[in-house]
């Protein structure tokens, strides 16, 4: 009964956005002016009009200066991120406002698997941080109203380290792994799953039965192949052409300057992720310090070396190529700052009160008023919302 009392104003929350929401963005005739949000909106609008059978054929249509000479559809980036958002459209909702309303979804569920992780590892006031933490991150509060796919990875990808970390060998926790790492290829292709090396490394260095992690991350591997062969076959079927072989050449390929210098945009990223993750990243000082001291348990130990590995991944990788743009990194932002912020509570622990504290309570009252602001800004800006 309490917990369901605690979680009054998450419920409340998560119908106000289904169903007040598209109703003010309406009447305020709401439209980002970030160009790969107004971008992606049009691509839900169009894939609403098409049967689910052909969901992959997405098409250009003359919208972006990125705009494929050889072939009408969209084949360098895959559909993961408009599933929920046309689901949401063919059910009734506004196709222009859908790909917005279940972004704020996301910003709203994120800092809650985010208390889930850190309450079952840690304690409940370590996770009572962790989500003001999260919930305050700065890169976060400049992606509030766009409708772009950063947020949806964000979401998978901790969902897969929520079923990593916490009771691992259940059959809900195994689905849920394999489910989201499918999720966050679906949404970023390739660039979506730089992490998995590093995961997999760490995992299987620390593991007690390593066999049986690479037997895991091996099926995950398989299912990850499977999955691309079958939106081949698929898109193939339905446009005639080829995505997998303009996706390698267009994106991977295609897009970086042929005079960059390996990790030329390594000390980009790093500052990016430390500013970005203020103060929060701060807290790294005594999370070592810590460390040094063997104060956390192993488990503790374990997911603490996730959040790095991934986080590591993200700066190593993106830090070797040329091409800049914090939002590459982005889910690298939210590790660091849910680090720092262990770091900082196990620090000074005895000088917080938070046990009191509702933290449901909080999530939906800083969400909504970071909402509310950004809706102000966006009236009294000329409704050019940044």
């Amino acid at each position: 009964m309490l917990a369901l009392k605690e979680m009054k104003m998450t419920l409340i929350s998560i119908l106000m956005i289904l169903f007040v929401l598209p109703i003010v963005l309406s009447n305020l005739n709401f439209e980002s002016r970030e160009n790969d949000s107004r971008l992606y909106v049009k691509f839900v609008e169009q894939l609403t009009e098409r049967p689910l059978s052909e969901i992959l054929a997405l098409e250009w249509r003359n919208t972006s200066a990125y705009v494929d000479p050889e072939s009408p559809y969209v084949r360098d980036h895959l559909i993961g991120q408009f599933i929920p958002s046309v689901l949401l459209s063919k059910l009734g909702w506004n196709p222009k406002y859908a790909h917005y309303i279940i972004n704020q979804l996301y910003r709203f569920i994120i800092p809650l698997l985010f208390f889930y992780l850190i309450s079952i590892l840690f304690s409940r006031e370590a996770a009572t941080l962790n989500l003001i933490a999260i919930q305050l991150n700065i890169i976060g509060l400049n992606y509030v109203f766009r409708a772009n796919q950063e947020l949806p990875l964000l979401f998978c990808l901790t969902l897969a380290i929520m079923a990593e970390s916490i009771n691992k060998e259940s059959k809900t926790s195994k689905f849920l792994f394999y489910l989201s790492n499918v999720g966050t290829f679906l949404i970023k292709g390739f660039a979506g799953l730089i992490y998995l090396p590093f995961w997999s490394i760490q995992s299987i260095l620390l593991a007690e039965r390593r066999k049986k992690i690479f037997l895991k991350f091996s099926l995950l591997l398989l299912i990850l192949m499977m999955t691309a062969l079958i939106y081949e076959l698929w898109f193939k079927n339905i446009t005639q052409s080829s995505f997998w072989e303009a996706y390698v050449r267009i994106q991977l390929l295609g897009r970086n300057p042929e005079d960059g210098k390996l990790f030329s945009s390594f000390f980009y990223y790093l500052s990016r992720l430390l500013a970005n993750s203020l103060p929060w990243s701060l807290g790294l000082i005594p999370l070592y310090q810590l460390f040094k001291k063997h104060h956390f348990s192993k488990e503790q130990k374990k997911f603490m070396a996730l959040l790095g590995a991934i986080t590591l991944a993200y700066l190593l990788i993106f830090g070797l190529f040329p091409r800049k743009a914090s939002r590459y990194i982005f889910p690298a932002y939210f590790y660091l700052t849910s680090l720092g912020a262990i770091g900082f509570f196990e620090k000074f622990k005895h000088k917080m009160n938070l046990s009191r504290l509702n933290p449901y309570f909080i999530n939906a009252s800083l969400f909504w008023a970071i909402l509310i602001i950004n809706l102000v800004i966006f009236v009294f800006g000329g409704k050019k919302y940044t």
